[in-house]
């Protein structure tokens, strides 16, 4: 109650008020009952229909008709409904470039989507489900052309972790990777950097207003930790402050700003500050 007391008139996350007071949730995303998703956790390895538009569209009118559920009571978050690297028509088995393709690659390559992918999603629509595909918000593949391109724009904006102490130089700056047994090398990208603000909201924008999608379901925000970024360029404090959040703050703003108000921002696992 002490905390309370404190955190509706004060912190950021809470300055919109409560929900029933909101006019940027849009109506429908009270009446989800039920979200599912596509070819994520606990599916049979060997099963590579994944996030296939004819496999998707099937598995979600069988739900919706075996549970006779109403309109806006269902929800999907739609994995693998992009490209990722693989021949298309292959279900990602004949990798066109790079290392490796599938899910958990070509970050944050994502277009074009699918084929199919267009005729599915607005018939899963029809069928009064709300569709919210996935994307990455964090992480690039280095193994991608972008990642090295001439510009090196990519490079430029990660978050640089500092081997040099005191030292704080380019020469002593270092990536902070990550890798998640798909075989592509991530480098985490700093949310302050305008580079990937706009990145990530214009493949909101695009999702939502040229292909028709309810919303966007952006991974790990909220659930992998921020990181110490020493990089000068980023014009945030060095090594530590509210650089992060501040950074995710301004992206997700920026995502709702181009998606409008009747399209919903997800992320993963819950986190106070980004709750707003």
């Amino acid at each position: 109650m002490i905390y309370r007391d404190w955190v509706l008139p004060n912190s950021q996350w809470t300055k919109h008020g409560k929900m029933e007071d909101r006019v940027d949730i849009p109506e429908w995303a009270y009446n989800i009952t039920t979200w599912v998703n596509t070819h994520w956790s606990g599916n049979d390895i060997f099963n590579t229909t994944g996030g296939n538009p004819e496999a998707v569209l099937e598995r979600m009118k069988n739900i919706v008709e075996r549970f006779g559920l109403d309109k806006d009571a269902l929800a999907l978050h739609w994995y693998e409904w992009d490209t990722l690297g693989y021949v298309e028509n292959t279900d990602y088995q004949d990798c066109d470039s790079e290392v490796t393709c599938g899910f958990d690659t070509h970050y944050p390559e994502y277009f074009p989507p699918r084929t199919g992918f267009n005729k599915a999603l607005k018939s899963i629509q029809d069928l009064g489900v709300r569709v919210a595909p996935y994307i990455n918000g964090r992480i690039f593949d280095q193994g991608t052309k972008s990642w090295t391109a001439d510009d090196k724009i990519a490079q430029k904006s990660a978050s640089k972790n500092n081997t040099g102490f005191l030292n704080i130089t380019e020469e002593n700056y270092s990536f902070f990777n990550d890798s998640y047994g798909s075989l592509a090398e991530f480098s985490i990208i700093c949310p302050h950097t305008e580079f990937w603000q706009e990145t990530i909201s214009d493949v909101c924008d695009k999702l939502v207003n040229f292909y028709g999608t309810d919303g966007v379901y952006i991974d790990q925000i909220a659930s992998a930790p921020g990181r110490p970024c020493f990089d000068k360029s980023h014009n945030h404090t060095i090594g530590g402050g509210n650089h992060w959040f501040e950074g995710y703050t301004k992206m997700l703003d920026r995502c709702r700003y181009k998606i409008g108000g009747n399209a919903v921002v997800l992320t993963e696992d819950e986190n106070e500050i980004y709750v707003g």
